[in-house]
Protein backbone atom coordinates (compact mmCIF):
# COMPACT_ATOMS: atom_id res chain seq x y z
CA UNK A 1 0.00 0.00 0.00
CA UNK A 2 0.95 3.89 -0.50
CA UNK A 3 0.82 6.20 2.29
CA UNK A 4 -1.79 5.76 4.87
CA UNK A 5 -2.49 7.73 8.07
CA UNK A 6 -5.06 8.57 10.66
CA UNK A 7 -6.77 11.22 11.56
CA UNK A 8 -8.75 11.59 15.00
CA UNK A 9 -10.93 14.38 16.19
CA UNK A 10 -10.09 16.48 19.47
CA UNK A 11 -12.54 15.91 22.11
CA UNK A 12 -14.06 19.33 21.37
CA UNK A 13 -15.17 18.19 18.10
CA UNK A 14 -13.42 21.40 16.10
CA UNK A 15 -9.94 20.70 15.67
CA UNK A 16 -9.11 17.55 13.67
CA UNK A 17 -5.35 16.04 13.84
CA UNK A 18 -3.15 13.24 12.82
CA UNK A 19 -2.78 10.31 15.14
CA UNK A 20 -0.87 8.16 13.14
CA UNK A 21 0.91 8.35 9.61
CA UNK A 22 3.06 6.13 7.47
CA UNK A 23 4.76 6.89 4.12
CA UNK A 24 5.80 10.46 2.85
CA UNK A 25 3.31 11.72 5.72
CA UNK A 26 4.55 10.51 8.95
CA UNK A 27 6.15 13.77 9.83
CA UNK A 28 2.68 15.14 10.02
CA UNK A 29 2.02 13.18 13.10
CA UNK A 30 0.33 15.29 15.90
CA UNK A 31 -0.02 18.40 13.27
CA UNK A 32 -4.03 19.89 12.28
CA UNK A 33 -5.17 18.40 9.52
CA UNK A 34 -4.86 22.01 8.00
CA UNK A 35 -1.63 20.94 7.29
CA UNK A 36 -2.39 18.61 4.84
CA UNK A 37 -1.35 19.84 1.22
CA UNK A 38 -3.69 17.74 -0.79
CA UNK A 39 -7.22 19.60 -0.13
CA UNK A 40 -9.12 16.12 -1.43
CA UNK A 41 -7.59 14.15 1.05
CA UNK A 42 -8.37 17.33 3.96
CA UNK A 43 -12.05 17.05 2.53
CA UNK A 44 -12.79 13.02 2.38
CA UNK A 45 -11.58 12.79 5.89
CA UNK A 46 -13.63 16.17 7.02
CA UNK A 47 -16.85 14.67 5.26
CA UNK A 48 -16.25 11.07 6.85
CA UNK A 49 -16.23 12.10 10.60
CA UNK A 50 -19.05 14.47 10.12
CA UNK A 51 -21.32 11.78 8.06
CA UNK A 52 -19.44 8.40 9.94
CA UNK A 53 -20.18 6.78 6.72
CA UNK A 54 -17.01 5.95 3.99
CA UNK A 55 -15.70 9.05 2.09
CA UNK A 56 -13.77 8.50 -1.81
CA UNK A 57 -11.62 10.78 -3.00
CA UNK A 58 -9.53 11.06 -6.14
CA UNK A 59 -6.68 9.35 -4.94
CA UNK A 60 -7.47 7.54 -1.88
CA UNK A 61 -10.46 6.46 0.28
CA UNK A 62 -11.79 7.81 3.82
CA UNK A 63 -13.20 5.17 6.52
CA UNK A 64 -15.34 6.41 9.46
CA UNK A 65 -14.18 4.75 12.78
CA UNK A 66 -16.46 4.70 15.59
CA UNK A 67 -16.23 3.18 18.82
CA UNK A 68 -18.40 2.55 22.03
CA UNK A 69 -18.16 5.66 23.81
CA UNK A 70 -18.59 8.05 20.59
CA UNK A 71 -14.87 8.66 20.07
CA UNK A 72 -14.84 9.53 16.14
CA UNK A 73 -11.99 9.62 13.98
CA UNK A 74 -11.13 8.23 9.93
CA UNK A 75 -8.45 6.00 8.17
CA UNK A 76 -7.27 7.28 5.20
CA UNK A 77 -5.80 4.80 2.70
CA UNK A 78 -4.18 6.70 -0.43
CA UNK A 79 -5.84 3.96 -2.51
CA UNK A 80 -9.05 3.52 -4.73
CA UNK A 81 -11.94 1.34 -3.10
CA UNK A 82 -12.02 -0.58 -6.33
CA UNK A 83 -8.48 -1.21 -5.96
CA UNK A 84 -8.61 -2.21 -2.15
CA UNK A 85 -11.49 -4.97 -2.97
CA UNK A 86 -9.24 -6.46 -5.97
CA UNK A 87 -6.22 -6.73 -3.41
CA UNK A 88 -8.05 -7.64 -0.28
CA UNK A 89 -11.41 -7.88 -0.49
CA UNK A 90 -14.91 -6.29 1.15
CA UNK A 91 -15.10 -8.67 4.01
CA UNK A 92 -11.43 -8.28 4.97
CA UNK A 93 -11.55 -4.58 4.81
CA UNK A 94 -14.27 -4.62 7.05
CA UNK A 95 -12.78 -6.94 9.52
CA UNK A 96 -9.54 -4.82 9.44
CA UNK A 97 -11.41 -1.09 9.82
CA UNK A 98 -13.11 -3.10 13.38
CA UNK A 99 -9.88 -4.11 14.44
CA UNK A 100 -8.49 -0.43 14.27
CA UNK A 101 -11.70 1.46 15.73
CA UNK A 102 -11.11 -1.66 18.32
CA UNK A 103 -7.89 -0.35 19.45
CA UNK A 104 -8.79 2.93 18.90
CA UNK A 105 -11.28 3.43 21.54
CA UNK A 106 -8.48 1.06 24.12
CA UNK A 107 -6.15 3.79 23.71
CA UNK A 108 -8.69 6.73 24.00
CA UNK A 109 -7.35 7.29 27.37
CA UNK A 110 -3.76 7.37 26.66
CA UNK A 111 -4.75 9.37 23.84
CA UNK A 112 -6.34 11.45 26.19
CA UNK A 113 -3.66 11.89 28.54
CA UNK A 114 -1.50 12.48 25.77
CA UNK A 115 -3.61 15.12 24.55
CA UNK A 116 -3.24 17.06 28.02
CA UNK A 117 0.37 16.83 27.88
CA UNK A 118 0.85 17.43 23.85
CA UNK A 119 -2.27 19.12 22.63
CA UNK A 120 -3.23 22.87 23.22
CA UNK A 121 -6.62 22.71 23.65
CA UNK A 122 -6.79 26.46 22.41
CA UNK A 123 -5.54 25.89 19.03
CA UNK A 124 -5.33 22.26 18.33
CA UNK A 125 -1.55 23.15 17.85
CA UNK A 126 1.20 20.73 19.84
CA UNK A 127 1.96 22.31 23.10
CA UNK A 128 5.77 23.48 24.56
CA UNK A 129 6.13 19.77 25.78
CA UNK A 130 5.01 18.09 22.50
CA UNK A 131 7.38 20.42 20.49
CA UNK A 132 10.37 19.29 22.97
CA UNK A 133 9.70 15.76 22.19
CA UNK A 134 9.38 16.32 18.39
CA UNK A 135 12.56 18.27 18.55
CA UNK A 136 14.33 15.44 20.63
CA UNK A 137 12.90 13.00 17.99
CA UNK A 138 13.99 14.95 14.79
CA UNK A 139 17.91 16.07 16.57
CA UNK A 140 18.96 12.14 16.94
CA UNK A 141 18.52 11.84 13.39
CA UNK A 142 21.42 14.65 12.91
CA UNK A 143 19.53 16.75 11.01
CA UNK A 144 20.18 20.74 11.08
CA UNK A 145 17.07 22.55 12.70
CA UNK A 146 15.45 25.81 12.75
CA UNK A 147 13.31 27.44 15.81
CA UNK A 148 11.66 29.96 14.68
CA UNK A 149 9.32 32.02 17.43
CA UNK A 150 7.12 34.13 16.87
CA UNK A 151 4.14 36.36 18.62
CA UNK A 152 1.64 38.74 17.64
CA UNK A 153 2.59 42.40 18.21
CA UNK A 154 0.10 44.57 20.46
CA UNK A 155 -1.96 41.30 21.54
CA UNK A 156 -3.05 43.12 23.88
CA UNK A 157 -5.06 45.38 22.32
CA UNK A 158 -6.92 42.63 20.90
CA UNK A 159 -7.98 40.97 24.17
CA UNK A 160 -9.11 44.37 25.63
CA UNK A 161 -11.03 45.10 22.67
CA UNK A 162 -12.79 41.52 22.18
CA UNK A 163 -11.90 39.90 25.42
CA UNK A 164 -10.38 37.27 26.45
CA UNK A 165 -12.71 33.99 25.29
CA UNK A 166 -13.06 36.00 21.51
CA UNK A 167 -9.58 36.16 21.45
CA UNK A 168 -8.72 32.22 21.94
CA UNK A 169 -10.50 32.42 18.55
CA UNK A 170 -7.75 34.44 16.81
CA UNK A 171 -5.11 32.63 18.62
CA UNK A 172 -6.62 29.28 17.08
CA UNK A 173 -7.07 31.23 13.55
CA UNK A 174 -3.61 32.26 13.83
CA UNK A 175 -2.41 29.09 14.38
CA UNK A 176 -4.04 27.21 11.48
CA UNK A 177 -2.60 30.23 9.30
CA UNK A 178 1.16 29.80 10.89
CA UNK A 179 0.13 25.51 9.72
CA UNK A 180 -0.95 26.80 5.90
CA UNK A 181 2.38 28.75 5.72
CA UNK A 182 4.67 26.09 6.80
CA UNK A 183 3.13 22.68 5.42
CA UNK A 184 6.75 21.51 5.70
CA UNK A 185 7.09 22.27 9.15
CA UNK A 186 7.95 19.10 11.75
CA UNK A 187 5.95 20.87 14.32
CA UNK A 188 3.83 24.02 15.22
CA UNK A 189 3.71 24.69 19.07
CA UNK A 190 1.90 26.75 21.10
CA UNK A 191 3.84 28.57 23.53
CA UNK A 192 2.15 30.67 25.67
CA UNK A 193 -0.29 33.63 25.43
CA UNK A 194 0.46 34.44 21.91
CA UNK A 195 3.68 33.19 21.64
CA UNK A 196 4.20 30.36 18.94
CA UNK A 197 6.86 27.69 18.18
CA UNK A 198 7.49 26.25 14.66
CA UNK A 199 10.08 23.51 13.79
CA UNK A 200 11.40 23.73 10.22
CA UNK A 201 14.76 21.57 8.88
CA UNK A 202 17.37 23.86 8.58
CA UNK A 203 19.99 24.24 6.09
CA UNK A 204 19.13 25.56 2.55
CA UNK A 205 15.65 24.40 2.67
CA UNK A 206 14.60 27.12 4.53
CA UNK A 207 16.05 30.39 4.46
CA UNK A 208 15.11 33.13 7.00
CA UNK A 209 14.66 36.26 4.88
CA UNK A 210 12.21 34.05 3.10
CA UNK A 211 10.63 32.34 5.81
CA UNK A 212 10.00 36.47 6.82
CA UNK A 213 9.11 37.12 3.71
CA UNK A 214 6.08 34.23 3.84
CA UNK A 215 4.98 35.30 7.31
CA UNK A 216 4.64 38.65 6.26
CA UNK A 217 2.37 38.07 3.06
CA UNK A 218 0.05 35.43 4.73
CA UNK A 219 -0.85 38.17 7.42
CA UNK A 220 -1.69 40.91 4.66
CA UNK A 221 -4.53 39.40 4.90
CA UNK A 222 -7.22 40.14 8.17
CA UNK A 223 -8.06 37.12 10.62
CA UNK A 224 -12.06 37.10 10.45
CA UNK A 225 -13.41 36.74 13.73
CA UNK A 226 -17.15 36.43 13.15
CA UNK A 227 -17.87 40.20 12.14
CA UNK A 228 -14.53 41.33 12.71
CA UNK A 229 -11.71 42.26 10.72
CA UNK A 230 -8.20 41.71 13.07
CA UNK A 231 -5.22 42.93 11.08
CA UNK A 232 -2.13 40.94 12.78
CA UNK A 233 1.79 41.97 12.48
CA UNK A 234 3.95 38.64 13.68
CA UNK A 235 7.55 39.35 15.24
CA UNK A 236 10.29 36.69 14.50
CA UNK A 237 12.83 35.27 16.39
CA UNK A 238 15.59 32.46 14.67
CA UNK A 239 17.85 30.30 16.31
CA UNK A 240 19.59 27.77 14.54
CA UNK A 241 21.28 24.04 15.25
CA UNK A 242 23.47 24.22 12.24
CA UNK A 243 26.31 25.22 13.72
CA UNK A 244 26.39 23.81 17.54
CA UNK A 245 24.90 20.92 19.32
CA UNK A 246 22.31 22.72 21.90
CA UNK A 247 19.27 21.12 23.52
CA UNK A 248 16.03 21.51 22.31
CA UNK A 249 15.07 23.96 25.24
CA UNK A 250 18.46 26.00 24.82
CA UNK A 251 17.92 26.57 21.35
CA UNK A 252 14.35 27.62 21.65
CA UNK A 253 15.48 30.31 24.82
CA UNK A 254 17.77 31.08 22.11
CA UNK A 255 14.98 31.84 19.39
CA UNK A 256 13.34 33.59 22.20
CA UNK A 257 16.00 36.27 22.81
CA UNK A 258 15.99 36.67 19.59
CA UNK A 259 12.79 37.66 19.56
CA UNK A 260 12.88 39.94 22.20
CA UNK A 261 15.66 42.30 21.02
CA UNK A 262 13.30 42.34 18.07
CA UNK A 263 10.52 43.66 20.84
CA UNK A 264 13.57 46.14 22.36
CA UNK A 265 14.84 47.72 19.33
CA UNK A 266 11.51 47.56 17.29
CA UNK A 267 13.12 48.49 14.20
CA UNK A 268 12.31 45.33 12.17
CA UNK A 269 9.96 42.31 12.58
CA UNK A 270 12.79 40.16 12.79
CA UNK A 271 16.25 39.00 14.74
CA UNK A 272 18.62 35.82 13.93
CA UNK A 273 20.32 34.63 17.36
CA UNK A 274 23.66 35.92 17.66
CA UNK A 275 25.51 34.97 21.39
CA UNK A 276 26.38 38.90 21.78
CA UNK A 277 22.31 38.97 22.80
CA UNK A 278 22.83 36.33 25.32
CA UNK A 279 25.62 38.40 27.08
CA UNK A 280 23.37 42.03 26.65
CA UNK A 281 20.05 39.95 28.10
CA UNK A 282 22.64 38.86 30.98
CA UNK A 283 23.59 42.38 31.10
CA UNK A 284 19.71 43.91 31.43
CA UNK A 285 18.78 41.20 33.66
CA UNK A 286 21.39 42.50 36.25
CA UNK A 287 20.99 46.16 35.26
CA UNK A 288 17.89 45.70 35.97
CA UNK A 289 18.41 43.89 39.80
CA UNK A 290 19.98 46.98 40.70
CA UNK A 291 16.82 49.12 40.28
CA UNK A 292 14.38 46.95 42.88
CA UNK A 293 14.33 44.86 46.14
CA UNK A 294 17.28 46.09 48.47
CA UNK A 295 18.68 48.55 50.18
CA UNK A 296 21.76 49.09 48.32
CA UNK A 297 18.46 49.74 45.62
CA UNK A 298 19.49 52.82 42.26
CA UNK A 299 18.19 55.75 43.48
CA UNK A 300 16.37 57.56 40.55
CA UNK A 301 17.30 61.40 40.31
CA UNK A 302 16.27 63.78 37.58
CA UNK A 303 18.43 66.29 35.95
CA UNK A 304 17.29 68.94 33.52
CA UNK A 305 18.77 70.70 29.96
CA UNK A 306 17.38 74.15 29.19
CA UNK A 307 16.28 74.51 25.67
CA UNK A 308 16.40 78.03 24.06
CA UNK A 309 14.45 80.39 21.02
CA UNK A 310 17.14 80.68 18.74
CA UNK A 311 16.17 83.79 18.30
CA UNK A 312 16.90 85.97 21.24
CA UNK A 313 18.49 83.42 23.66
CA UNK A 314 15.70 82.75 26.37
CA UNK A 315 14.75 80.10 27.76
CA UNK A 316 11.52 78.21 26.02
CA UNK A 317 11.55 74.65 27.87
CA UNK A 318 13.47 72.72 30.13
CA UNK A 319 13.87 68.67 29.21
CA UNK A 320 13.42 66.51 32.01
CA UNK A 321 16.56 63.82 31.68
CA UNK A 322 16.67 60.95 34.16
CA UNK A 323 19.95 59.76 36.27
CA UNK A 324 20.77 56.75 37.84
CA UNK A 325 23.08 56.86 40.90
CA UNK A 326 24.58 53.93 42.78
CA UNK A 327 24.19 54.36 46.67
CA UNK A 328 28.18 54.81 45.79
CA UNK A 329 27.40 57.90 43.98
CA UNK A 330 28.60 57.06 41.16
CA UNK A 331 26.16 57.39 37.62
CA UNK A 332 25.31 54.30 35.60
CA UNK A 333 24.79 54.74 31.87
CA UNK A 334 21.31 56.80 31.34
CA UNK A 335 20.90 54.52 28.31
CA UNK A 336 21.57 51.14 29.45
CA UNK A 337 19.36 51.34 32.33
CA UNK A 338 16.26 52.82 30.70
CA UNK A 339 16.86 49.64 28.50
CA UNK A 340 16.76 47.55 31.23
CA UNK A 341 14.02 48.74 32.76
CA UNK A 342 11.89 48.65 29.13
CA UNK A 343 13.07 44.99 29.51
CA UNK A 344 12.11 44.27 32.86
CA UNK A 345 8.58 46.14 32.27
CA UNK A 346 10.12 48.40 35.77
CA UNK A 347 9.84 51.27 33.09
CA UNK A 348 6.14 52.24 33.91
CA UNK A 349 7.01 52.76 37.60
CA UNK A 350 9.70 54.48 36.83
CA UNK A 351 7.75 56.49 34.11
CA UNK A 352 4.97 57.11 37.25
CA UNK A 353 8.10 58.53 38.86
CA UNK A 354 9.22 60.79 36.85
CA UNK A 355 6.36 62.13 35.92
CA UNK A 356 5.30 62.86 39.32
CA UNK A 357 8.42 64.26 40.40
CA UNK A 358 9.66 66.31 37.02
CA UNK A 359 6.48 68.18 37.47
CA UNK A 360 6.34 68.55 40.72
CA UNK A 361 9.95 70.09 40.87
CA UNK A 362 9.19 72.24 37.11
CA UNK A 363 7.20 74.86 39.83
CA UNK A 364 10.79 75.84 41.30
CA UNK A 365 11.72 76.24 37.15
CA UNK A 366 8.41 78.14 36.19
CA UNK A 367 10.09 80.89 37.73
CA UNK A 368 11.83 81.50 34.42
CA UNK A 369 8.30 82.82 32.67
CA UNK A 370 4.57 81.49 32.53
CA UNK A 371 5.34 80.49 28.90
CA UNK A 372 8.14 78.02 29.64
CA UNK A 373 7.36 74.33 28.65
CA UNK A 374 8.94 70.83 30.28
CA UNK A 375 9.40 68.33 27.89
CA UNK A 376 9.39 64.52 29.24
CA UNK A 377 10.66 61.71 27.16
CA UNK A 378 7.80 58.70 26.69
CA UNK A 379 9.21 55.20 26.37
CA UNK A 380 7.58 53.01 23.80
CA UNK A 381 6.64 50.35 26.65
CA UNK A 382 5.18 53.19 28.47
CA UNK A 383 2.88 54.32 25.75
CA UNK A 384 1.76 50.38 25.66
CA UNK A 385 -0.11 50.62 29.15
CA UNK A 386 -3.42 52.16 30.27
CA UNK A 387 -2.43 53.44 33.11
CA UNK A 388 0.13 56.27 31.67
CA UNK A 389 -3.23 58.40 31.18
CA UNK A 390 -3.84 58.42 34.92
CA UNK A 391 0.10 58.77 35.67
CA UNK A 392 0.19 61.75 33.97
CA UNK A 393 -3.27 62.94 34.67
CA UNK A 394 -2.01 62.35 38.53
CA UNK A 395 1.02 63.54 38.38
CA UNK A 396 -0.40 67.37 36.74
CA UNK A 397 -3.09 67.65 39.44
CA UNK A 398 -0.71 67.13 42.38
CA UNK A 399 1.91 69.63 40.96
CA UNK A 400 -0.96 71.78 39.54
CA UNK A 401 0.40 71.91 36.69
CA UNK A 402 -1.79 72.50 32.77
CA UNK A 403 -0.83 69.72 30.69
CA UNK A 404 -0.67 73.12 28.61
CA UNK A 405 2.89 73.41 29.81
CA UNK A 406 3.96 70.29 28.31
CA UNK A 407 5.93 68.83 25.78
CA UNK A 408 5.87 64.96 25.35
CA UNK A 409 9.23 63.92 23.25
CA UNK A 410 9.00 60.70 21.41
CA UNK A 411 11.16 58.41 19.41
CA UNK A 412 10.40 57.55 15.71
CA UNK A 413 10.57 53.81 15.88
CA UNK A 414 7.14 54.57 18.26
CA UNK A 415 5.47 54.73 14.92
CA UNK A 416 6.48 52.18 12.95
CA UNK A 417 3.87 50.05 13.40
CA UNK A 418 1.39 52.65 13.26
CA UNK A 419 -0.85 50.94 16.04
CA UNK A 420 -3.79 52.77 17.24
CA UNK A 421 -2.66 52.81 21.10
CA UNK A 422 0.54 55.16 20.30
CA UNK A 423 -1.93 57.44 17.67
CA UNK A 424 -5.01 57.50 20.57
CA UNK A 425 -2.32 58.50 23.73
CA UNK A 426 -0.86 61.45 21.46
CA UNK A 427 -3.92 62.80 20.41
CA UNK A 428 -5.05 62.20 23.65
CA UNK A 429 -2.15 64.63 24.90
CA UNK A 430 -2.39 67.22 21.90
CA UNK A 431 -6.10 67.19 22.56
CA UNK A 432 -5.70 68.36 26.43
CA UNK A 433 -3.06 71.05 25.34
CA UNK A 434 0.56 69.59 25.50
CA UNK A 435 2.38 69.50 22.39
CA UNK A 436 4.53 66.20 20.61
CA UNK A 437 7.54 66.27 18.79
CA UNK A 438 10.11 63.46 17.80
CA UNK A 439 13.33 63.12 19.18
CA UNK A 440 16.74 62.43 17.61
CA UNK A 441 14.85 62.99 14.11
CA UNK A 442 16.89 61.64 11.29
CA UNK A 443 18.49 58.42 13.27
CA UNK A 444 15.75 55.67 12.06
CA UNK A 445 13.23 55.51 9.86
CA UNK A 446 13.29 59.05 8.92
CA UNK A 447 10.04 59.82 6.51
CA UNK A 448 8.25 62.93 6.06
CA UNK A 449 5.70 61.30 4.15
CA UNK A 450 4.44 60.01 7.40
CA UNK A 451 4.71 63.13 9.24
CA UNK A 452 1.82 64.41 7.85
CA UNK A 453 0.09 62.05 8.97
CA UNK A 454 0.91 61.85 12.58
CA UNK A 455 -0.22 63.73 15.79
CA UNK A 456 3.18 65.83 16.02
CA UNK A 457 3.75 69.16 16.46
CA UNK A 458 7.50 69.61 15.80
CA UNK A 459 10.96 67.71 15.65
CA UNK A 460 14.52 67.65 17.27
CA UNK A 461 17.36 67.01 14.94
CA UNK A 462 20.01 64.43 16.19
CA UNK A 463 23.24 65.75 17.98
CA UNK A 464 25.21 63.90 14.93
CA UNK A 465 24.09 65.90 12.18
CA UNK A 466 24.63 69.00 14.11
CA UNK A 467 28.00 68.52 15.56
CA UNK A 468 29.17 67.65 12.17
CA UNK A 469 27.97 69.79 9.91
CA UNK A 470 29.86 72.89 10.18
CA UNK A 471 32.79 70.50 9.17
CA UNK A 472 30.98 67.77 6.90
CA UNK A 473 28.85 69.51 3.97
CA UNK A 474 26.59 66.50 3.34
CA UNK A 475 25.42 66.45 7.43
CA UNK A 476 25.02 70.29 6.23
CA UNK A 477 22.68 69.66 3.60
CA UNK A 478 20.29 67.23 5.72
CA UNK A 479 20.17 69.56 8.24
CA UNK A 480 18.87 72.69 5.84
CA UNK A 481 16.69 69.96 4.35
CA UNK A 482 14.71 68.73 7.61
CA UNK A 483 14.11 72.40 8.49
CA UNK A 484 12.99 73.48 5.18
CA UNK A 485 10.33 70.60 4.88
CA UNK A 486 9.64 70.93 8.47
CA UNK A 487 8.71 74.38 7.96
CA UNK A 488 6.32 73.49 4.98
CA UNK A 489 4.39 71.16 7.35
CA UNK A 490 4.43 74.02 9.90
CA UNK A 491 6.48 71.52 12.25
CA UNK A 492 8.96 73.58 15.02
CA UNK A 493 12.38 72.74 14.98
CA UNK A 494 15.00 71.60 17.66
CA UNK A 495 18.49 71.23 17.33
CA UNK A 496 19.82 69.10 19.63
CA UNK A 497 23.81 69.07 20.29
CA UNK A 498 24.64 72.88 19.69
CA UNK A 499 28.09 73.12 21.73
CA UNK A 500 29.79 75.99 19.84
CA UNK A 501 29.00 79.29 18.75
CA UNK A 502 29.58 78.61 15.23
CA UNK A 503 26.60 75.99 15.17
CA UNK A 504 24.36 78.25 17.10
CA UNK A 505 25.16 81.14 13.95
CA UNK A 506 24.45 78.05 11.39
CA UNK A 507 20.96 77.47 13.33
CA UNK A 508 19.98 81.07 13.56
CA UNK A 509 20.76 81.31 9.73
CA UNK A 510 18.71 78.31 8.62
CA UNK A 511 16.02 80.12 10.90
CA UNK A 512 15.61 76.78 13.52
CA UNK A 513 13.12 77.63 15.85
CA UNK A 514 15.31 76.31 19.15
CA UNK A 515 18.68 75.48 20.10
CA UNK A 516 19.68 73.00 23.25
CA UNK A 517 23.34 71.88 24.06
CA UNK A 518 26.58 72.58 26.24
CA UNK A 519 26.46 76.02 24.65
CA UNK A 520 23.73 77.15 26.94
CA UNK A 521 24.35 74.46 29.82
CA UNK A 522 24.61 71.26 30.70
CA UNK A 523 21.81 68.94 32.22
CA UNK A 524 21.72 70.14 36.15
CA UNK A 525 19.63 69.19 38.81
CA UNK A 526 16.94 71.57 39.54
CA UNK A 527 18.55 73.46 42.20
CA UNK A 528 21.70 73.83 40.49
CA UNK A 529 20.07 75.12 37.12
CA UNK A 530 18.25 77.75 39.26
CA UNK A 531 21.45 79.86 38.87
CA UNK A 532 21.08 79.71 35.10
CA UNK A 533 17.13 80.84 35.44
CA UNK A 534 17.76 83.79 37.82
CA UNK A 535 20.80 84.70 35.18
CA UNK A 536 18.30 84.74 32.48
CA UNK A 537 15.73 86.56 34.40
CA UNK A 538 18.12 89.76 34.86
CA UNK A 539 19.86 90.08 31.80
CA UNK A 540 16.60 88.73 29.40
CA UNK A 541 19.52 87.05 27.88
CA UNK A 542 21.97 83.60 28.92
CA UNK A 543 24.18 84.05 25.95
CA UNK A 544 26.23 87.22 24.27
CA UNK A 545 28.26 86.04 21.38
Amino acid sequence: MRSRYFVGEKNDRSNIRVLAATGGLQEKTDLPIEVLGEDAVRRAVNSCIETREPVSGPNGLAMPLITRNGMTGALYLAMSNVELEEIVGTELMQLFVSNVALGYEKTGLLEHIRNLAFVDRVTGLSTFSGFIETFQRHASNQIPLLVVHCDIQRFRVVVDGIGDERAGGVLKRTGHRLSQIFPDALTIARKEKDEFLVLLKGGEANDIQSIVTRVEDAFQEPITLDDNQINLRMRLGFASSEDSAHGAEELVRFASIALNDVRQKGMTNHSVFHPLMQEAAFERLRLASMLTGSANQTEFHLHYQPIMRSGDDSIASFEALMRFKTPAGNFLNTARMIEAAEASGLITEIGAWMFKSAFSEFRKLSVAGNDVRLNVNLSPRQVQTNRIYKDIEDAASAAELQLHRLVFEVTEGLFLSNDQVTLSLLTWLRNKGAKVVIDDFGTGYSSFSYLRKLPVDGIKIDRSFISNMDQDADALAVVKSIIAVAKAMNLEVTAEGVETTGQRKIMQELQCDYLQGFLYSKPQSCDDLMKFVQQSSVSGSTFQS
